[in-house]
C-alpha cells in the first residue's frame, strides 16, 4: 500500500499535462492494492522515479528524494499517459544526477 503525500494526475493528448489530482477513485486505487515497480530510474542519493502498472491499464510514478521518502506521486488513468508520464521524470532525474556531476567534478577540466 502507498500512501504518498502528494498526488498528481497526468494525461496526455500530444503534450504531458500534469495537475492536482482530485479523482478519489483513481487514488483510491493506490490504497486498494500492492504494487511491484516495472522499472525505476534514477540515483538514490538524489532522486529516484519508479513507475507501476494497474493490472487493467494506466499506472502511477513514485518520485522519491535522497532519504527514500516520497515526494510525490504521478497517476495516470492511460497507458499513454503513464509511458509519457514515465519518460519524463526518468529523464528529469536522469538530468539531475548529470548536472550533479558537472558540479562535482567542474575543477577537474
Amino acid at each position: 500500500m502507498i500512501k504518498p503525500q502528494e498526488v498528481y494526475e497526468a494525461s496526455f493528448d500530444g503534450a504531458l499535462h500534469v495537475r492536482e489530482c482530485r479523482n478519489e477513485e483513481l487514488m483510491a486505487k493506490l490504497e486498494d492494492s500492492e504494487f511491484d515497480p516495472v522499472c525505476t530510474a534514477g540515483d538514490p542519493e538524489l532522486m529516484t522515479a519508479s513507475v507501476f502498472r494497474f493490472p487493467e491499464g494506466g499506472g502511477f510514478v513514485v518520485v522519491r528524494d535522497e532519504t527514500g521518502e516520497t515526494s510525490f506521486t504521478v497517476l495516470c488513468t492511460s497507458n499513454l499517459a503513464l509511458a509519457e508520464a514515465a519518460s519524463h521524470y526518468a529523464s528529469l532525474s536522469a538530468e539531475l544526477r548529470y548536472g550533479a556531476d558537472i558540479f562535482e567534478n567542474g575543477d577537474d577540466a
